[in-house]
């Protein structure tokens, strides 16, 4: 079976997101530059792995966090940098809101594998441990990434 890949960066700002629920072998969703805000609605999505959704007007890490998981349960790769309700060193975030947003993410999609440009790492039951970027050697096991979850992140830079 072959999954589908639809990039939609730097669209329309009329065009709707909810018109995406037809595509049901849809697994790579890259929503790039559009200006959505949190309360963008997204039709349920089984098929989706990975969102890619940089650049935009996102500042209520809840109420979008609530709509990714909801909306796609099989979501393993979630990119969200150059938003506010994703503070970073990148734009004027510092060290403690960067791991308290991680922290929050993952614990409110456990299957996550990937998170902005790094992994997500668990450390059994007791808590997250936050990785280093994709590419640095890791003494934990590496969750599997390929060419289609990288290049997500390239179009966020």
């Amino acid at each position: 079976m072959r999954s589908l890949r639809c990039s939609l960066s730097t669209s329309s700002p009329y065009w709707n997101p909810a018109l995406l629920g037809q595509l049901e072998k849809l697994s790579t969703l890259i929503l790039d530059c559009n200006n959505y805000t949190s309360h963008i609605k997204f039709p349920y999505m089984p098929s989706v792995t990975t969102v890619c959704i940089n650049k935009n007007k996102i500042n209520n890490l809840p109420v979008f966090v609530e709509e990714i998981r909801r909306k796609f349960p099989n979501i393993k790769i979630l990119s969200m940098m150059n938003n506010e309700a994703a503070p970073s060193y990148f734009n004027g975030g510092s060290l403690t809101q960067y791991k308290d947003y991680r922290q929050y993410v993952i614990s409110q999609i456990p299957g996550l594998e990937i998170l902005d440009d790094t992994e997500c790492l668990w450390a059994g039951i007791t808590g997250v441990i936050f990785g280093a970027p994709l590419g640095r050697d890791r003494v934990k096991q590496k969750a599997p990434v390929n060419a289609v979850s990288i290049s997500c992140f390239i179009f966020g830079l």
